[in-house]
């Protein structure tokens, strides 16, 4: 009678990779035949989440394969399992997650390099994909200064709330900024192509399920003060930063996400680059009138080169008295940083474009100079597709050659503003764009949200079916997900 070890081993291997860690684990218990065909499933894919469990895998990886001498006749199918390929433990990607705070007495950056460097010379293929928790104490000692993570291809940094009373000073902001540069160096980490920045949650219920909650814990994350830049922004010498060109970057509720990172963020050679897709979202650090060349230049840099670009300021802080007449003043000193002209002007070809700012008007859209149909045509043709379900609204919309925008404002840049003329220009948009305008008013009553797409009939939705909308699994960024700190 056929059993499991007679499928061919290409069969054999595709039911393999439908099998967790543990159960292969208990496949490769049940005969010696299993322990050696499980070999190379087993350790294709690997996760490990401490500095001891990385140890252990260097061991392993440097121990072959042993198990007791087979008897004659006691293995019937030995025959088929003798190749060399089937004992080989070829690692394809490896996701590796060091606790600095809590690994330190154990790890320090050399002797991680020091096993990531070997893992790569064993496995020259792999793809990993390391978080850093906590980062901080090894910034205030030497740094990766002078050290090599290859095969590094994508990297997080994580910080948690410990560090909230040290981000503000002078020797923190040094060493961040080290790493910083560092990671952009290209020799630190040279095959790095995905970089993200977030924080550490103590547990799973404290991370934001949805847009609103997001933007409450970046604003108890603020700062006590902001301090206005130094000086203009155009004004500096750009730096160096190296010849890596990642591909996407990520930065969420990042506490070392400041001004100054963003400048050098600009400074750098990555935008315009290799660069397609650009995160930030909610960094408490960033003001949006504080901040707001550093942001005006951010915008001008990101929107004739990107693919995807993702932009989500802290709507308004409490305490910050006068805000919208600070933002005003602002506008009337320094015309030029006017976010909606910027995004009008340059974002006409970006294919995914989702905004969040605490102001907003009816400049930012793009209009036809001529609709195709009148309002009451435009009433019998609802758009061609449906807008449910939301979380893949975006990719439908390109596979159709349509521009996806979404705009998610609290106030109108002026007082003379109102929605039905933001809603008006929203239906005359250019062919082939689709927007979501998303009035998040301080007063329920006053919320306005729809969705325009080019000569069609807008769809009118609650603005809370969006900003209490939980969250999706992006798959896309599975490895960049929130780490949870134990």
């Amino acid at each position: 009678m056929a059993i499991f070890l007679d499928l061919p081993r290409e069969l054999y291997l595709m039911v393999c990779s439908l099998l967790t860690t543990a159960d292969l684990i208990h496949l490769a218990s049940t005969s010696r035949d299993h322990y050696r065909a499980v070999q190379q499933p087993l350790y294709s894919h690997v996760r490990i989440s401490s500095y001891p469990a990385l140890v252990n895998l260097v061991d392993a990886l440097s121990t072959p394969p042993i198990i007791s001498h087979v008897e004659e006749g006691e293995c019937r199918r030995d025959d088929k399992l003798v190749d060399d390929p089937l004992w080989e433990r070829e690692i394809k990607t490896l996701d590796l997650r060091v606790h600095v705070w809590k690994d330190g007495e154990l790890a320090s950056a050399p002797q991680l390099s020091r096993c990531i460097g070997w893992i790569a010379g064993q496995c020259s293929q792999v793809k990993i994909s390391l978080t850093l928790v906590e980062v901080l104490d090894w910034l205030m000692n030497a740094g990766l200064k002078g050290l090599v993570f290859p095969n590094v291809t994508n990297l997080s940094i994580v910080s948690s709330p410990r560090i909230q009373q040290q981000v503000n000073s002078p020797r923190y902001t040094m060493s961040i900024s080290g790493l910083w540069m560092q990671a952009l160096s290209g020799s630190t980490f040279p095959s790095l192509q995905r970089i993200s920045l977030g924080h550490a949650w103590r547990t799973k219920y404290d991370i934001p399920p949805n847009i609103r909650a997001q933007c409450e814990v970046a604003r108890g994350f603020r700062p006590r003060r902001f301090l206005a830049p130094s000086g203009d922004v155009a004004e500096r010498t750009p730096s160096d930063y190296g010849r890596l060109q990642p591909q996407e970057l990520k930065i969420e509720l990042s506490l070392v996400m400041n001004v100054t990172f963003l400048e050098g963020l600009l400074a750098s050679r990555i935008i315009p680059g290799r660069l397609t897709r650009l995160e930030i979202v909610n960094c408490p650090r960033v003001h949006p009138i504080l901040d707001m060349g550093a942001i005006a230049d951010l915008l001008r840099a990101a929107l004739p080169s990107l693919q995807t670009f993702k932009l989500h300021l802290t709507p308004y802080f409490d305490g910050f008295e006068g805000f919208p007449i600070a933002y005003k003043n602002k506008l009337d000193a320094h015309p030029e940083y006017h976010y909606c002209d910027i995004i009008r002007e340059l974002g006409r070809t970006i294919p995914h474009l989702d905004l969040l700012l605490p102001f907003a008007c009816s400049r930012a859209l793009q209009t036809a100079e001529h609709a195709m149909n009148s309002a009451a045509e435009r009433s019998m043709h609802p758009p061609s597709l449906s807008r449910e379900p939301l979380n893949t609204l975006p990719q439908r919309l390109k596979a159709e050659g349509y521009r996806y925008r979404r705009l998610t404002f609290t106030h109108f840049c002026s007082d003379v503003e109102r929605w039905d003329q933001m809603a008006a220009l929203g239906e005359r948009q250019d062919e082939k764009v689709s927007w979501e305008l998303i009035y998040d008013a301080d007063v329920v009553e006053k919320e306005q949200a729809a969705w325009f797409v080019s000569d069609r009939a807008p769809v009118h939705f609650g603005v809370r079916s969006v900003m209490d909308r939980k969250f999706e699994v992006d798959r896309s960024f599975s490895s960049w997900e929130p780490v949870l700190r134990s």
